[in-house]
């Protein structure tokens, strides 16, 4: 794809700043939840691995070389694992209390996939060797 490093780029940003968006209300304890701010609750910062590893690959889609495609594909890979991880841990129930999710959180699942996909059909370019006879 022509434009897959623009794409990744910008599902980078997005998710950077989906970080500092409200993620989950719980409506018992007026407790907001976000990637950053997650006070009167034991999730601790769950965007804080989502906004280093997009910091990350918003670097290395700049980088035109094949082993920065690679490391964007690992990389990318586990920001999908621990962003599913976040949306289960944050919309269970605790003890008949469902939290209320918001649209920051869901759109955090297929950014993560964006980036991969992206990642995958990022186009690098190939020099070609010139052989002296």
């Amino acid at each position: 794809m022509k434009y897959a490093h623009w794409i990744g780029t910008v599902a980078c940003l997005l998710v950077i700043a989906g970080v500092f968006m409200p993620w989950v209300y719980i409506p018992s304890v007026s407790i907001t939840v976000s990637g950053w701010y997650a006070e009167g609750t034991q999730f601790g910062k769950p965007g804080l691995v989502p906004l280093v590893f997009s910091g990350l690959m918003f670097v290395l889609f700049q980088i035109p070389k094949v082993w920065s495609r690679l490391i964007i594909l690992i990389v990318a890979t586990l920001q999908l694992a621990w962003v599913i991880r976040n949306y289960i841990l944050l919309t269970s129930s605790f003890i008949g209390e469902v939290p209320q999710k918001t649209v920051y959180l869901i759109a955090m699942v297929p950014l993560s996939i964006i980036i991969l996909v992206m990642g995958m059909l990022a186009k690098t370019p190939i020099q070609q060797q010139t052989s002296k006879s």
